[in-house]
C-alpha cells in the first residue's frame, strides 16, 4: 500500500513540476518574441528624404492637403528653413519639416539663393545636438535591453534549478520508508 501511495505522490509532484516548467517555457518564449519584435522595430531604417532647401518668406502654415481650409500640420515662422520634397503643383509645394510632411503655398517660399548661411549653420548645429541626444538615448535603451537579456537568463537558470531540485526531491524516497518496520529508532544511548 505504501508503494502505491508513494507512486501517486511522485506522480503528483512530477505533474506539478512539469506543469510549472511548461508555463515557464511559454512565458520565456513570449518574452523572447516581444524582445525580438522590439529589436526589429529599432533596426528599421528611415527612408532618405531628398529635395531642395528653401525658406519661408512670411509666417505661414503647413497644411495636410494642397488646398485652402485643409487641416494644419505645422506653423512656420518667416525665415524657417524647409526641405521641398515635391514639385510645385497648382501653387503648392510639398515640404518636409521636423519629421512631418505638409503643403505650403509656393508664394510663401523663397529661393535657396536668398538663404542666410549663418542661420542655416545654427539650424544644422541644433539638428546635430538633437541627433546626439537621440543617439545617446538609443544607446541607453540598447544597454537596458542587454541587461534585461542577462537577467532573463539568470532567472531562467534559477527557475530550472528549482524545478530540478523539486524533481529530485519528488523522486527520492522518504527516509521513513528506507528503514525496515521491525527496526527500532537509534537514540544513541548505550544499554
Amino acid at each position: 500500500m505504501k508503494k502505491i501511495g508513494n507512486a501517486i505522490y511522485i506522480r503528483q509532484r512530477l505533474v506539478c513540476v512539469l506543469t510549472c516548467l511548461f508555463i515557464t517555457i511559454l512565458f520565456c518564449a513570449g518574452f523572447s518574441l516581444h524582445a525580438r519584435a522590439a529589436e526589429k522595430d529599432e533596426n528599421q531604417e528611415a527612408a532618405n528624404v531628398q529635395g531642395n532647401l528653401m525658406a519661408a518668406a512670411v509666417d505661414t502654415v503647413g497644411l495636410e492637403q494642397p488646398k485652402e481650409g485643409a487641416a494644419s500640420v505645422v506653423k512656420l515662422q518667416a525665415g524657417t528653413h524647409l526641405l521641398v520634397v515635391g514639385e510645385e503643383t497648382n501653387g503648392w509645394c510639398e515640404i518636409y519639416y521636423q519629421g512631418k510632411t505638409a503643403f505650403v503655398p509656393a508664394a510663401d517660399m523663397t529661393a535657396a539663393t536668398l538663404l542666410d548661411a549663418e542661420a542655416l549653420d545654427q539650424e544644422m548645429q541644433k539638428i546635430g545636438e538633437e541627433d546626439a541626444a537621440f543617439i545617446e538615448s538609443l544607446e541607453m535603451q540598447r544597454k537596458a535591453i542587454a541587461r534585461s537579456k542577462v537577467w532573463r537568463i539568470i532567472i531562467i537558470v534559477l527557475i530550472a534549478a528549482v524545478f530540478v531540485t523539486g524533481l529530485v526531491s519528488a523522486l527520492r524516497k522518504p527516509k521513513n520508508d528506507e528503514r525496515p518496520s521491525n527496526m527500532k529508532k537509534n537514540t544513541g544511548k548505550v544499554k
